[in-house]
């Protein structure tokens, strides 16, 4: 009886042992995926790849001006989406730098422009659809809605089923400066300029234009024109948001919703208001 009780206790210690090794590889199968992927433009860019569920409609969701896919208001919207069985895809745009990981500096060298920014976009929107079989819902956060809105106008072909814009603005008169000092260059083409955040802003004349062009009226005018199904998402509370900007908006073809005391970032409790606009948007599926 002893030698049985002992070969039971060997045989429960082995079992446990075992679950313990394969702890770490079931944890690892839970966590995303980094995609890297050579661009239109000769760039390497990177990727957050969360696979979901496949009968989940995919989702592609990009960051605001100069940031990245870690940028906290669209990697948790990523995050909980992902939780909610999604398959989401979060690129990080590369502005010109191979495998950017970090937000750009507005006092770097600004050489990237809205048209590369677009192209970018849509090779992970293709990539998306391959991977997945399924037209894609685009979102972009604040500037990246912007970018989506530039896509729509330059690949109205792609395989998108919808569009949601959170955050959405256009690039203001008083906030770009079309007046750039020169800048000491080799090539004596660079400007400072002032856009959005940035008071300092070194770039070429036609790559600064390029991102100055999405004023209050394009960027109208695109919505009006946009091939896809659209919605814009923004908060009551948010102060970059004037009363004529969300009036305008609201009387444009775009469906709008307000989340009434949410900020621009949909920051704090406010997060899981966003997430329930955009799972209602995807249709709860």
């Amino acid at each position: 009886m002893d030698q049985v009780q002992a070969r039971c206790a060997r045989a429960v210690r082995g079992c446990f042992v075992f679950l313990l090794l394969l702890l770490p590889l079931t944890a690892l199968a839970d966590q995303p995926d980094l995609v890297r992927e050579k661009m239109p433009n000769g760039r390497v860019a990177l990727a957050t790849w969360h696979p979901g569920h496949e009968d989940k409609p995919p989702v592609l969701i990009l960051h605001g001006f100069l940031q990245t896919r870690e940028f906290p208001t669209v990697a948790r919207l990523g995050e909980s989406l992902a939780e909610e069985g999604y398959p989401v895809l979060l690129p990080t745009l590369t502005l010109g730098v191979d495998t950017r990981r970090k937000s750009l500096p507005c006092e770097a060298v600004h050489l990237h422009s809205m048209e590369q920014d677009a192209e970018e976009v849509a090779y992970w929107v293709k990539w998306l659809q391959r991977r997945t079989g399924k037209p894609v819902t685009v979102i972009g956060h604040s500037a990246g809605s912007s970018t989506m809105l530039a896509l729509s106008q330059r690949h109205p072909e792609l395989p998108v089923s919808r569009m949601i814009l959170v955050s959405l603005l256009s690039f203001r008169p008083e906030e770009a400066s079309v007046e750039g000092k020169p800048v000491p260059s080799a090539g004596g083409r660079l400007r400072e300029y002032r856009i959005a955040f940035c008071k300092r802003y070194p770039s070429t004349p036609e790559a600064f234009a390029s991102y100055r062009a999405w004023d209050a009226k394009r960027t109208l005018q695109a919505l009006a024109d946009a091939p896809w199904p659209v919605s814009v998402i923004l908060g009551g509370a948010d102060d970059r948001v004037t009363p004529q900007w969300r009036a305008r908006l609201k009387a444009s073809p775009a469906e709008l919703r307000v989340v009434e005391e949410a900020g621009h970032f949909f920051d704090t409790q406010y997060e899981f208001d966003l997430l329930d606009e955009v799972m209602d948007l995807l249709g709860g599926a």
